[in-house]
């Protein structure tokens, strides 16, 4: 459940990307449907990216997200609140660059979560696990839109946008917090 929860709220920044940015670039910065169309693979392209080198980073076994994934989660959270500035910047190419930051993260959460998740199982089930990440991931995304939804009808971007930024943090404590703690390495004399 630790895992999932990572993961749920940690990816939230994909929300942002896929559900939130098409409305506020039209409604706020004024882009057209046909710019839209020229710009909108952007922040996804991030996102793969992220996949990626997030990816090849767990996959060598890193000693920060080995040793300790805490810290390494709390500088994601940390990282991800650029989203916050988003509103503030009315320069689209920052806008852009961002929101392709902000899903290359939202990636991170993913692929690290799941490799955290899958290492401190011992009898692992990845495509449960998978699963019930996605699973909480789209659950949060049901609750979260229609706030956002009402905050952008309200012109509220900076607060919609500080909850997308929010919820990596808010899940990396809570997972902090209900993940269960490793035995202690017993060491042969």
């Amino acid at each position: 459940m630790a895992t999932a929860v990572l993961y749920g709220l940690g990816a939230q920044p994909l929300a942002a990307g896929l559900y939130a940015a098409p409305l506020y670039l039209s409604r706020e910065l004024h882009q057209s449907q046909a710019s839209l169309g020229h710009l909108l693979w952007i922040p996804p392209l991030g996102w793969e990216i992220g996949y990626l080198a997030f990816g090849a980073l767990a996959g060598r076994k890193s000693m920060a997200l080995t040793r300790y994934p805490g810290l390494f989660f709390a500088a994601l959270s940390v990282l991800s609140l650029n989203a916050a500035a988003i509103p503030f910047t009315h320069s689209l190419p920052l806008v852009m660059a961002l929101l392709f930051f902000s899903m290359f993260l939202g990636g991170g959460f993913v692929v690290l979560s799941l490799s955290q998740g899958l290492a401190a199982q011992r009898n692992a089930k990845p495509g449960l696990l998978a699963g019930t990440c996605v699973a909480v991931w789209s659950i949060a995304v049901a609750v979260i839109m229609p706030l956002v939804g009402r905050m952008f009808d309200h012109r509220q971007y900076g607060h919609a946008f500080l909850l997308f930024a929010l919820m990596p943090a808010i899940g990396t404590l809570l997972w902090q917090t209900v993940r269960p703690k490793e035995a202690p390495v017993l060491r042969e004399s």
